[in-house]
């Protein structure tokens, strides 16, 4: 590969144009998925914060 490949965000390997469509929909997946999960933990911990006894 050359130093035009290492600088891309996007290296197709193929003729296809349809390869940068499938890795924008993609990376808006992954995106999702994380967003998803932030907020599942942020919600477990704030009810395992407000279940846990408190020190007086």
């Amino acid at each position: 590969m050359g130093v035009g490949a290492e600088a891309a965000d996007i290296v197709l390997m193929r003729d296809s144009l349809y390869g940068v469509a499938d890795a924008i929909g993609l990376s808006l997946a992954a995106l999702t998925k994380i967003r998803q999960s932030l907020f599942l933990v942020f919600a477990y911990l704030s009810l395992l914060q407000n279940a846990s006894p408190r020190r007086t």
